[in-house]
């Protein structure tokens, strides 16, 4: 058994079972196939929808999180208006949510102050002419 070191050179092939040297495997440049990067969508595709449908969203939830804040305080102003816990006593406190004239107030109220902030956002959010404009034309 020899125990030498073959001479390495700087050109060294791999070579198969055989003997035979592999051929060095390159990729072939082709000017045929000439990927280009995809094109973009235009906003009004892809950016628009998500944003309108996350603003119909934050509408929805800011409309129904109103409603019941306003209903919470109409229930306490009536209870406090009718003399409190201690007059009015365990089942008054349980039918005052239920009345139909704290219902009716609640109504009111939150079609008073939420829904018309909630329109004029939406009017100034989505109105193309400012409103000046549109006052001082006749």
């Amino acid at each position: 058994m020899s125990t030498t070191t073959p001479n390495v050179s700087s050109s060294i092939q791999p070579t198969t079972l055989n003997g035979t040297p592999k051929p060095l495997i390159r990729a072939v440049s082709s000017k045929f196939f000439i990927k280009s990067a995809p094109s973009l969508p235009p906003p009004a595709d892809s950016y628009e929808p998500l944003v309108k449908a996350l603003f119909r969203h934050r509408l929805q939830v800011s409309l129904f999180h109103s409603a019941i804040y306003v209903y919470i305080v109409v229930n306490l102003w009536t209870l406090w208006q009718a003399g409190g816990f201690v007059k009015v006593g365990f089942w008054g406190a349980l039918w005052i949510p239920i009345n139909p004239w704290t219902l009716s107030m609640t109504l009111l109220a939150w079609t008073s102050i939420a829904v018309p902030v909630a329109v004029l956002r939406k009017a100034f959010l989505t109105r193309t002419v400012p409103l000046n404009l549109l006052l001082l034309r006749h």
